[in-house]
Order: structure tokens, then sequence, then C-alpha cells
């Protein structure tokens, strides 16, 4: 994974962190703010590892869906959480309305999904721009290609190793 990648995936980590202990002491809006952050760089992160870079938050919202959703390599409902958070932000930085707890905490567990920090009791669950790394093999070309979210391995059909970071 190139350094650029790993900057990414730090500032994911740190933004979920930051999202939480705002969350906790009751700036709400703030925290959505830094949970949907945490979300835009892990998505950035995921496409640097296809070579892909996007300049807007659209941008990085379809390529996201292009490369990692429409190959069906992540579940549809990340890209859906994506663009939900991220209208969330928008409402949050720029209406007068507070934004209410529960609003956050949904924010707050979407970022975590899509960022894999989320707990997993099912072996076979793997979604994780933040915690790993996958290196896989396509039995047909045998081209190499390192990406971090997936989905469950079974239905990958592809030979995946699990790297943590």
């Amino acid at each position: 994974m190139s350094d650029e990648a790993d900057g990414f995936i730090e500032k994911a980590r740190r933004s979920l962190e930051a999202a939480r202990v705002l969350h906790e002491k009751g700036f709400h809006e703030d925290s959505l703010s830094r949970a949907y952050y945490a979300m835009f760089y892990a998505a950035e992160a995921a496409l640097l590892t296809e070579g892909v870079t996007a300049s807007t938050h659209s941008g990085v919202q379809a390529m996201f869906g292009k490369h990692f959703i429409k190959t069906g390599v992540l579940p549809e409902e990340l890209s859906t959480h994506l663009g939900q958070v991220f209208k969330a932000r928008q409402s949050a930085e720029y209406a007068a309305a507070e934004k209410a707890p529960a609003e956050t905490r949904e924010a707050l567990e979407k970022a975590e999904r899509l960022s894999g920090e989320q707990e997993t009791s099912e072996r076979d669950e793997i979604s994780c721009p933040a915690k790993c790394v996958f290196e896989v093999r396509s039995g047909a070309t045998g081209r190499k290609r390192s990406f971090t979210p997936v989905k469950k391995e079974a239905q990958m059909g592809r030979n995946i190793a699990r790297t943590a970071l």
C-alpha cells in the first residue's frame, strides 16, 4: 500500500476517534462532520489502492461506487452510508438546527462500518479500509491488487490473504 493511502487510513482513524470524543461531549454537529471525514478518508485510501484519485467529495463517492460497489467487492450499503452521512454532514455544517444525539450515533455506526472499526463476531465477515490490507490474486490473470474493504471472503471467489496493519 502506498504511503499516501496509509496516510489517509491514519486520518480516517483519527477522524473516527475525534467523532467518538465529540459525540460523548455533546458536540453532535462536529461529531457528525468527523464521522463523515472518517468515511471519506477511508474511501480515498481504498481508491488509492486501485490507483484512482478524485478531486471532489462527489467524485470520491462516485469512484468508490464504481470501483468497489459495482464490481461486487463491497456491499452496496457502504456506498449508501457514505452518501447519507455526506448529506447529514452538510446539514450539520450549514443548517441552523442542531443535530440529535441519535443522528450522530447513527453516523458514527456507519463510519465505523466503512472504516472497519466496528466489532464483528462473524469470522468470515470482513470490512476494513482502516484495519486491514488485502492482497487479492485474480485466478484468471494473476494480477495482484491491494485494497482494503471487502465483503465476505466466500463471496469474493478469489484467494485472499489478510494482513493486519
